[in-house]
């Protein structure tokens, strides 16, 4: 992942989107969730994360993507409240 969000995603989206060309229906992306926590409470860790999940909303908006899933710490959101 840190290859591709990390340096350069155009090529692959380029390719991405030649392929996709003649599709006429909706297009999602998964967004990056390996390795990152968005509720990590570490500046640094937050700071990185936002950039892959930036570069993601990049390639969306490249290749014409109508949504990006982004899956939220639901399960740590909920324990919090619960105590």
């Amino acid at each position: 992942m840190s290859e591709v969000l990390g340096g350069d995603w155009l090529t692959l989206a380029h390719q991405a989107k030649d392929l996709l060309s003649q599709h006429k229906g909706k297009i999602g992306l998964h967004g990056p969730s390996w390795g990152l926590d968005i509720s990590n409470p570490d500046s640094d860790i937050q700071k990185i994360t936002s950039k892959r999940i930036d570069t993601s909303l990049s390639i969306c908006s490249y290749i014409g993507a109508d949504q990006l899933v982004i899956h939220s710490p639901y399960s740590v959101w909920n324990f919090s409240k619960k105590n």
